[in-house]
């Protein structure tokens, strides 16, 4: 039994002991992950930018600035 118990309390402290070390490193900048997960950002937000931007324009372009809209339609008239 004394040495189940030696065997636990070794697994134990060496286990508290290697999440001390974990996380010592020290980086001086942001990994490859951190900046292909902030250009896979900007690509979706772009590939929804450029057909607003096209629908946007769309609707300038079916905008009627000069018109009025009460003018009466002028009948043709035909030389039959």
């Amino acid at each position: 039994m004394n040495k189940m118990r030696l065997l636990s309390l070794t697994v134990v402290s060496l286990g508290l002991a290697s999440t001390t070390y974990a996380g010592t490193g020290n980086e001086d900048g942001y990994g490859i992950f951190f900046w292909l997960f902030i250009a896979f950002g900007v690509l979706v937000i772009m590939a929804q930018l450029i057909p607003a931007i096209l629908v946007l324009i769309g609707f300038s372009k079916g905008l009627p600035i000069n018109q009025k809209l009460s003018e009466p339609i002028e009948e043709e008239k035909s030389n039959f």
